[in-house]
């Protein structure tokens, strides 16, 4: 929560995505249902995509960018590869929300987002776990569905500026409150 903060940085796109590119993390559905949502409510939302690809995953990848082709959708996703983890409290804050579907436990980026100020839209139901309830029809989506997943992250993105903020400092607040070192701490203790 220290390394991990909000910050004023210049925008670098409206949705990061941050992990390992393999299956599990669900990048292939985040990219549908970006492009689902831009089609359907004609919008340009702009999704990086952050993250290694690990041996064994490679034909994973490559799928991944012809998926982006096959959408047509070259001009909204981008696929970064690794960066270096002192860099990521700065790249997480040039974006407006976060984006995870994976099937796993809570992924380390969740709490590092969430951290930074960043709202998760989320298909995961271990991020559906720590998500105050009166947030969940706001930013846990169906996991099937892409047309779900699209309106989600279009009635995220249509709101004004200052409540996305205001949902970016509750996930904040949250990240602090049950996920910082003091608190840890306290409960091991």
């Amino acid at each position: 929560t220290e390394f991990f903060r909000v910050e004023e940085r210049q925008p670098l796109g409206d949705l990061i995505g941050v992990g390992r590119i393999t299956p599990i993390k669900g990048i292939d559905q985040m990219i549908r249902a970006v492009a689902h949502a831009n089609r359907s409510y004609g919008t340009t939302y702009r999704f990086n995509v952050y993250g290694p690809t690990l041996p064994g995953t490679e034909t994973y990848a490559a799928s991944l960018d012809d998926l982006i082709d096959r959408l047509g959708a070259r001009d909204w996703v981008t696929l970064h590869g690794p960066v270096l983890q002192e860099h990521l409290p700065t790249i997480y804050n040039g974006h407006r929300a976060s984006l995870n579907f994976s099937d796993g436990a809570i992924d380390r980026s969740v709490v590092e987002a969430m951290a930074c100020g960043l709202p998760i839209i989320s298909t995961n139901d271990s991020v559906t776990e720590i998500m105050p309830p009166d947030l969940r029809p706001v930013l846990i989506t169906d996991k099937q569905s892409t047309g779900s997943q699209a309106r989600t992250i279009h009635e995220l993105l249509q709101k004004p500026e200052a409540e996305i903020v205001r949902l970016g400092q509750r996930m904040r607040a949250l990240v602090v409150t049950n996920h910082s070192i003091d608190p840890l701490v306290d409960r091991i203790l």
